[in-house]
């Protein structure tokens, strides 16, 4: 019988293993907690903690240099282990208190992102290692798409699920599923048959970050990421929130609003490509943020849509939402390419990615938390602390769509150049990363 390509395995992988990641912080933890009583500061301190532990976890790098292929596979059967423990904390609802049930979901919270950050560390160099060049824009893409549509249907059948008012056993069957499900993922790996890993050279991290921030396009553009990225993580990790407590909604429909929204992203890719070819990714920038924009002024103003039409409009919001997603995730792909020295490739989208994203989503949910409890009853004409802080979100991204405007025109490669150049040189050069102290 013919042997499956590790390419199969790789893709089942991740396929499989992230619906349990999508479904499980993706609002159902939230939900449960609001139910439990939590307030806004303690929802911005769960957000945190993985961006958190992926910044310390960089001190494993060098361990990862030898030992990738191990480290993927036990790492993949740490985090299947681990997402089973979580049904533990809801029976235990019945008797511990909430400070208790908080104690031991941040404890969770760090084991599990301690798997994920050394995966995600292992992932890019076992690609490198196992998939032709050839066949990685394909592998890459049938990931995305097949991703998308397993979380669809896992967020549709959780918001079932869910009800009205769950109880704790409602959510206890959700996240026994997706981590059954999650178990795929190290079945899958060890499945692969890895090759010996060759030794790589060394890299100079000091170095290579201030030649990064020495070109001006860059720290331009760095800037539009980090600003967009503070944003997004001081208000997102609330919408739950606004949707249960304020506007009354459903534990199923504040779960099946995400769906919508991922739903309208997975088939917008492929538009926002070929207009990304054709226009360049700074007007895709700009038109796709003015879906964010639009999304933050029409839910400051909710009050003033008929109450009976308030289900249909959030379904509408949450579907632009994830077509301003998707036009974002690309063009931010295609301008950090571009503005990337070809031959250091993996470690600039690193840092890119934990300076411009991780760091924001470490200081911003506290905030944002923080100011929501503090300043909970406030009111003026029917205004609310979340309608306010929704119109200055509008407000701010209105200053980064001018910002656009000035961010300069660059000669870009098409997307299939773009991903093809990732794969090519970036995800071989990784291996540099891995080998610095």
């Amino acid at each position: 019988m013919k042997r499956l390509p590790p390419e199969f395995f790789l893709s089942t992988s991740q396929v499989f293993g992230g619906v349990y990641y999508t479904v499980v912080f993706g609002g159902l933890m939230t939900l449960f907690f609001l139910q439990e009583g939590a307030q806004e500061f303690l929802i911005g301190i769960f957000a945190i903690i993985p961006s958190l532990v992926a910044i310390l976890l960089l001190y494993i790098i060098p361990l990862v240099r030898r030992w990738y292929p191990e480290i993927l596979l036990w790492s993949s059967i740490t985090m299947a282990a681990t997402g089973f423990s979580l049904l533990l904390l809801f029976p235990a609802s019945l008797s511990l208190s909430l400070s208790t049930l908080v104690g031991c979901y941040i404890l969770f919270l760090i084991l599990y992102h301690i798997s994920v950050s050394s995966f995600n560390y292992s992932w890019f160099p076992a690609v490198a290692l196992l998939i032709p060049a050839e066949r990685r824009g394909e592998f890459f893409g049938r990931i995305r798409m097949g991703l998308v549509l397993l979380s669809f249907f896992a967020l549709k059948l959780s918001s079932k699920i869910l009800g009205e008012n769950p109880g704790y056993m409602q959510f206890f069957w959700i996240v026994l599923i997706v981590a059954l499900v999650q178990t795929i993922r190290p079945v899958s790996l060890a499945s692969i048959a890895f090759p010996e890993v060759l030794p790589v050279s060394r890299f100079s991290h000091c170095r290579f970050l201030r030649s990064m921030f020495k070109n001006i396009d860059f720290r331009k553009f760095f800037l539009y990421y980090f600003l967009l990225s503070c944003l997004n993580s001081f208000i997102l990790p609330f919408l739950v929130p606004f949707l249960r407590v304020n506007l009354g909604m459903s534990a199923s429909f504040c779960l099946f609003l995400p769906s919508v929204s991922l739903f309208s992203y997975g088939i917008s890719v492929y538009g926002w490509g070929k207009l990304n070819d054709v226009k360049g990714s700074r007007f895709v920038l700009f038109a796709s943020l003015l879906f964010s924009t639009l999304f933050w002024f029409v839910l400051c103003n909710l009050r003033l849509f008929p109450s009976h039409y308030l289900r249909e409009i959030l379904i509408g919001l949450y579907f632009l939402s994830g077509l301003g997603s998707g036009g974002q995730e690309l063009a931010l792909t295609t301008r950090r390419m571009v503005l990337a020295p070809g031959e250091e490739l993996v470690p600039y989208l690193a840092y890119f990615l934990i300076l411009g994203g991780n760091v924001p989503a470490i200081l911003f949910p506290l905030l944002g938390g923080a100011v929501l409890q503090r300043f909970s009853s406030f009111a003026i004409g029917g205004i609310g602390i979340y309608q306010l802080l929704f119109f200055l979100v509008g407000v701010a991204d209105i200053f980064l769509l001018f910002y656009i405007t000035k961010m300069p025109r660059l000669k870009e490669a098409s997307l299939k150049r773009v991903f093809r150049d990732l794969v090519n040189d970036g995800l071989m050069k990784f291996h540099e990363v891995l080998v610095s102290p």
